[in-house]
């Protein structure tokens, strides 16, 4: 059985959560809470908290992690009634549950994120403009979080034709798919659960990817060795994965490949940007939004100084 434990914080403390995870090795995602009360053109509007999610396999690691949260949940003054736990079934789809959090966005005025069981947007009849059509599953990602916002803001900026990347940690394939759908050449998206990497399959199909411009990869960061190096690297994770990943990075792209680094939380985002400079990185843009970063960078030519 798994045992799936719900926080609902404050937008400033969902880092600290996914912190707490990359250290104990549990799996986390998260989602804002909305509210669908029409105030927006896209007819919801952000609560300022957001739904962290940690899963546990098994009684004694739920024991270990309910104890470790007990102690995150006093330290930060939340009351103990903010979690929630439910079990399930290690093969039941627990993202059914959260349907409830995802709905269309649309984005840099053209591009539009469209989770399948919503309806389209006006948005989607605007001349050029990218439609990513999404399916949950067992992986997470629907464009609605802050960090994917702020990636496909900065590629919208971006010329890809032609070009090649990697997508590390690529959740349901979103930016992928919009470099796809944009001119590039080829992507090759790293998820660790297989899972996740049905997943993307199934999304790229829903997106009419062609197979030979999209392939999938279960792989762990740490033992994944690309083949050869491409133009473009997409990193929307989180920071504790960015920095302890920072001497592989150059390993995936040519020099003067640009990158796409986001998942930058506001307490880490000085290190990130340290340790990227420290490693062979120039910084042309950075973006923010609430307590989210996302950086555009340059892998330096050897020329460079």
């Amino acid at each position: 059985m798994q045992t799936q434990f719900t926080i609902v914080v404050p937008d400033n403390l969902e880092e600290s959560l996914f912190l707490l995870g990359e250290i104990n090795y549990f799996p986390v995602f998260s989602a804002p809470v909305i509210l669908e009360e029409g105030k927006t053109e896209m007819g919801y509007s952000l609560t300022g908290k957001t739904s962290v999610t940690l899963t546990a396999s098994g009684d004694d690691e739920a024991n270990k992690l309910k104890e470790l949260l007990l102690i995150w949940l006093k330290e930060n003054d939340i009351p103990f009634s903010a979690m929630t736990s439910e079990k399930y079934a290690e093969n039941k789809n627990w993202m059914e549950n959260f349907k409830e959090f995802f709905k269309p966005i649309e984005i840099a005025d053209k591009i539009v994120v469209r989770p399948t069981w919503e309806p389209p947007l006006p948005a989607e009849n605007k001349p050029g403009a990218t439609i990513i059509l999404i399916e949950p599953g067992m992986a997470f990602g629907t464009g609605t979080h802050e960090t994917t916002k702020l990636c496909l803001e900065l590629m919208s900026e971006t010329d890809f034709s032609g070009k090649t990347l990697y997508d590390l940690g690529a959740g349901s394939g979103i930016l992928s798919f919009y470099a796809l759908k944009n001119g590039a050449k080829e992507a090759i998206a790293i998820e660790i659960e297989e899972e996740a990497v049905e997943n993307l399959k199934e999304n790229a199909a829903l997106n009419k990817i062609p197979e030979d411009k999209f392939l999938p990869v279960c792989a762990d960061l740490a033992n994944f060795k690309p083949e050869k190096p491409a133009d473009v690297l997409l990193a929307n994770i989180d920071s504790p994965t960015i920095l302890k990943n920072l001497n592989f990075f150059p390993s995936y792209l040519k020099k003067g490949g640009l990158a796409f680094f986001s998942g930058i939380g506001m307490r880490l985002a000085e290190e990130v940007k340290q340790g990227l400079q420290n490693n062979g990185w120039e910084l042309l843009e950075e973006r923010l939004m609430n307590d989210w970063r996302a950086l555009l960078a340059r892998l330096k030519k050897t020329s460079d100084k």
